[in-house]
């Protein structure tokens, strides 16, 4: 579904439950923040003769959401609040991969760069408890992913030879979902603007058709929102 008919669609349903419960917040809101989608691996190597030695090292990346929020205050110090959100989370991993006979001689060298890019339609539901003008914010996430790529940059060493490394992805073999809980604060500088730092915490083992990897996505946000009414 075109990313704009679903805000459409959030923007209208929103606008609806208010005429019902006019006492509620409706507010605009971008987050800034850091993303990783860890991961694990199973060694299937078994051969006595061929050592394998293999290292990765995940940098976190840029990652952003924005969209709108909505929140239902039900006592003095306690609320509900879910969100409509485009999320992208980013990925970046640098692989090292190294083959040797068991006498030391080497067979192959390989290093490259590995970027990810996934963007979600994400709508987080939580639970939240005022004090004074923080709230302490714990929730469950669902998410459902819009569109991915993903790149392989670096080369290959084998008996000497260079081979270039460049493997484009247009669509990344994963699941068209994740899901899992986020926790977080909220400071409320003013009765229009609210700070936040969130954490959220993937359960969903993304990949279809890798049998040796487990990714899990990882987010770390800081959002400000604006309270239109």
């Amino acid at each position: 579904m075109n990313i704009f008919k679903i805000n459409l669609l959030v923007i209208l349903l929103i606008s609806t439950r208010l005429t019902i419960l006019s006492q509620d917040n409706l507010g605009i809101k971008i987050g800034l923040g850091i993303s990783s989608i860890t991961k694990s691996y199973t060694d299937v190597n078994d051969s006595m003769e061929i050592k394998s030695t293999f290292s990765k090292n995940n940098n976190p990346a840029f990652s952003n959401n924005f969209g709108m929020s909505y929140l239902v205050q039900i006592s003095e110090k306690s609320l509900i609040g879910f969100e409509f959100l485009i999320n992208t989370t980013r990925d970046r991993r640098r692989v090292t991969y190294d083959e040797s006979y068991s006498n030391g001689n080497n067979i192959s060298h390989t290093n490259y760069l590995e970027k990810k890019n996934i963007t979600y339609f994400r709508v987080p539901l939580y639970y939240g408890y005022k004090i004074q003008k923080i709230s302490i914010n714990a929730g469950i996430n669902a998410m459902f992913a819009l569109r991915s790529k993903g790149r392989a940059k670096g080369e290959s060493i084998s008996n000497g030879e260079i081979s270039v490394i460049d493997r484009k992805e247009k669509k990344l073999k994963i699941y068209g979902y994740d899901f899992g809980p986020s926790i977080g604060l909220t400071y409320y500088f003013s009765e229009e603007f609210n700070f936040e730092l969130i954490y959220y915490f993937g359960l969903k083992n993304l990949p279809l058709l890798i049998s040796v990897e487990k990714w899990k996505n990882r987010q770390l946000l800081f959002g400000i929102s604006y309270n239109l009414m």
